[in-house]
């Protein structure tokens, strides 16, 4: 429950320490209610927070005290669009009826359910940059150019030389925000090697790209 409201959990001593900032991460949620016997229907929401209720005290006994504690799920509609009947747009929840001929439950909570998702995302990845690792004779005035297979939702890449000097620069997505365009804002230096470190980036499945390093060498 404390990472679902944004506290931090040590699992090792089982103690939650709670900076008393509101925080919770965002969170999609599947589940199912009964329309009739042996007939249901599945939701997903595909984006949205969990916040806590209020806890109640009680003098130690030997009993058990049997409490409650609310959690309330807030959904959002998602910052990614799908084009659903001729519009395109984001989307707060899908779902599906057992009373449908055409519905099939099988696998449902294996995967959060979206308009063009039948089968589990592909794994997030760097498909290629531009120049590539180890290149050398790089020109001083060119872009960096880095592809990833998944749009991407956020982070950011840096760009510094080999002796930790970090690059000025400019990065934009394309459209699609696949391909991520780095433009130094002056000319690199001459036979430098510059290291390209790429971490943090999150896909808009929420995967995480396990931070990669690349690096180049600029012309004499």
């Amino acid at each position: 429950m404390a990472t679902l409201t944004g506290k931090y959990y040590d699992a090792a001593s089982g103690r939650v320490m709670d900076s008393g900032k509101t925080d919770p991460p965002d969170i999609a949620i599947g589940f199912r209610y009964e329309m009739g016997t042996g007939e249901y229907r599945y939701y997903w929401y595909l984006k949205g927070t969990f916040t806590g209720g209020t806890e109640e005290a009680t003098t130690r006994t030997d009993d058990v005290d049997e409490k409650t504690y609310e959690l309330t799920y807030t959904a959002i509609v998602t910052t990614y669009e799908w084009t659903v009947n001729g519009e395109t747009t984001g989307q707060k929840r899908q779902f599906g009826d057992t009373t449908d001929d055409a519905f099939d439950p099988t696998g449902w909570f294996l995967q959060v359910q979206t308009p063009d998702t039948t089968s589990a995302p592909s794994a997030i990845a760097l498909s290629s940059i531009v120049p590539a690792d180890d290149a050398t004779g790089v020109l001083i005035t060119s872009t960096i150019v880095l592809t990833f297979n998944n749009k991407i939702a956020s982070g950011y890449v840096t760009v510094a030389s080999a002796a930790g000097v970090i690059v000025a620069n400019t990065q934009a997505y394309n459209t699609a925000g696949k391909i991520l365009t780095i433009t130094p804002t002056s000319s690199l230096s001459a036979g430098t090697t510059y290291v390209v470190t790429v971490a943090g980036i999150t896909d808009v499945y929420g995967q995480v790209l396990t931070t990669t390093v690349k690096n180049f060498t600029t012309a004499s």
